[in-house]
């Protein structure tokens, strides 16, 4: 869902792609995470050639990367176990639980104790209709996104924003969640640079699934996106496609935007 920024992608080998594949693969398994020098020393690069390869492939720096799977892990910690917040916050390798819970809520979008109520709090809720949130205070920007999401044969729910990020994290500056692909509109956005970020999940009742996005689920990315003036109507679309291992994990709480 992110871009490849550093370096040009003739530069980018079949081989690196499978190289930073097999290292996304080693964090995800990992017990412990892992240091840039680590992971560098691993692909047999200097660290400084490795961040950027890496960066080109996934589109986000290693570290930022790894970050995100410690978030990812402590999502589905607080859905599927009966361990303390607190002991959530030591598992995944943080000494702090005011700093976990301030990073969490950074990344997810809401307190790890409000995202362990969610699934009770959206169980019922309509989801046939759009539904659309803003976390930025309106600001008289008149500033509209809108186009098409485009996902032949799907009827998954779609969730549409824009992120002030490179990665699907925290609450979207505009999001949308649409019952199905198809034309979308993000209003009032504020002047500012996003990048534009879709996630269509399967059609389940299920408000895990949705908390907890898996491999089953279509993503895709609008490009960067600036807002200069406050008045400008931007058109994008947004093809949809099978996650890949190397995407950035989906942390924002998707069905925080019925809320």
């Amino acid at each position: 869902m992110a871009e490849a920024v550093l370096i040009d992608s003739t530069d980018i080998s079949v081989d690196y792609e499978q190289l930073v594949m097999r290292l996304v693969h080693l964090m995800r398994t990992s017990d412990d995470p892992l240091t840039l020098e680590d992971l560098a020393d691993m692909a047999g690069l200097s660290p400084y050639h490795f961040a950027r390869v890496f960066r080109a492939v996934a589109g986000v720096p290693p570290v930022e990367f790894q970050t995100t799977l410690r978030f990812e892990r402590a999502k589905a910690l607080l859905l599927t176990s009966p361990a303390s917040v607190t002991e959530i916050c030591y598992e995944v390798g943080y000494g702090s639980l005011g700093t976990f819970s301030r990073r969490f809520k950074q990344m997810v979008g809401v307190t790890p104790a409000a995202f362990r109520e969610l699934p009770n709090l959206i169980v019922g809720m309509a989801l046939d209709d759009v539904h659309t949130t803003r976390s930025a205070p309106l600001s008289g920007s008149v500033a509209r996104i809108e186009g098409t999401i485009v996902a032949p044969g799907v009827t998954s729910r779609v969730y549409v924003g824009i992120f002030a990020d490179r990665i699907p994290a925290s609450r979207p500056v505009v999001g949308q969640m649409l019952p199905e692909p198809g034309p979308f509109c993000l209003p009032n956005v504020p002047v500012g640079r996003y990048s534009l970020m879709a996630a269509a999940m399967p059609t389940d009742i299920d408000p895990i699934s949705h908390l907890l996005p898996g491999t089953d689920i279509l993503v895709g990315g609008g490009g960067g996106i600036e807002v200069v003036v406050g008045n400008e109507r931007i058109q994008r679309n947004v093809i949809m496609r099978p996650v890949s291992p190397i995407d950035v994990p989906v942390l924002t709480a998707l069905p925080a935007l019925l809320l």
